[in-house]
């Protein structure tokens, strides 16, 4: 974020501050507050403040949460956020202008609220950053925690492909047009497991699914996040309608789909072979019914 100050100065300005307008605009300096240049001067008493940051920021927040239900309410020294799911508080450094965001925990040894430090936001000097954090954490609240991290990414997918999914703790489960799929969190390995039951005669409910029998689906990369598991099972149906048509249609340019054209080659030359000797079958059973005449 870029700050402003007078070169006459030792005070600094974050942007929309009403005292950059009394600076002359050959002495006015500017500068990014990441620069590490901040810990020689002084902030602002007006700018470099919450209250400051919450009221040029407050116009944006229904943009951020939307539909959620989610309120605000300005502290002297926080942004207290308060939502179904969670409590947050929104914090400025004032000597790094950094925005800290810490999640309020209920302690029940100690009956009071802790203050966990969320540090996946970095250290950020933009409000927007956290806002944007706490709105993502509270679309995603609802779904399983080993899932929370991918489950936006994994609803956008599994709707514009069209396929049905349903979280159930550690399980994903998911139902294509060729097959029933579920992904697995194994938290001894600390990894994502993908197994496969494909239909047999006629395909499978959701209930249905929960209790199918599944097999490990060997060909897929260890260490696959979700969302990557299922951009290989759309993948891997798309594959399997072409191959119904003809395995001439499938591609070949990585070396994976190389290795699966050759497995659909060979099976298609086995399927012939086995074609061809049914037909032989039929010939011999006939000659052993009608004799001669036939």
């Amino acid at each position: 974020m870029i700050a402003q100050m007078s070169s006459k100065s030792k005070i600094y300005h974050r942007p929309g501050c009403r005292f950059i307008n009394r600076i002359e605009e050959k002495s006015l300096v500017s500068f990014d507050l990441d620069d590490g240049r901040i810990k020689y001067l002084k902030p602002c008493k007006c700018c470099c403040n919450i209250k400051f940051l919450y009221n040029g920021y407050r116009e944006n927040l229904k943009d951020v949460f939307r539909d959620l239900p989610i309120w605000t309410e300005l502290k002297e020294d926080y942004i207290g956020v308060h939502t179904d799911w969670y409590n947050w508080r929104v914090s400025l450094s004032k000597s790094s202008q950094d925005i800290r965001l810490y999640l309020e925990e209920w302690n029940e040894e100690l009956q009071k609220d802790l203050l966990i430090r969320v540090d996946e936001i970095g250290k950020s000097k933009n409000l927007k950053t956290a806002m944007r954090y706490i709105a993502k954490e509270e679309r995603v609240a609802f779904y399983p925690c080993k899932y929370r991290k991918y489950a936006l990414g994994i609803e956008y997918l599994a709707n514009k492909r069209g396929v049905q999914i349903e979280f159930d703790d550690t399980d994903l489960y998911i139902l294509t047009d060729m097959a029933a799929w579920k992904i697995s969190y194994i938290q001894y390995f600390n990894r994502y497991k993908l197994l496969h039951c494909p239909f047999n005669e006629k395909p499978l409910t959701m209930e249905e699914a929960k209790t199918a029998h599944y097999h490990v689906q060997r060909d897929v990369e260890k260490n696959q996040s979700p969302y990557n598991h299922l951009e290989y099972i759309v993948k891997h149906d798309e594959a399997k309608k072409l191959m119904q048509i003809s395995y001439k249609k499938l591609p070949k340019v990585t070396k994976q789909q190389k290795k699966y054209y050759r497995q659909a080659e060979n099976r298609e030359k086995r399927n012939s072979i086995r074609r061809v000797w049914k037909l032989f079958e039929e010939l011999e059973s006939g000659k052993e019914k009608y004799g001669s005449r036939f």
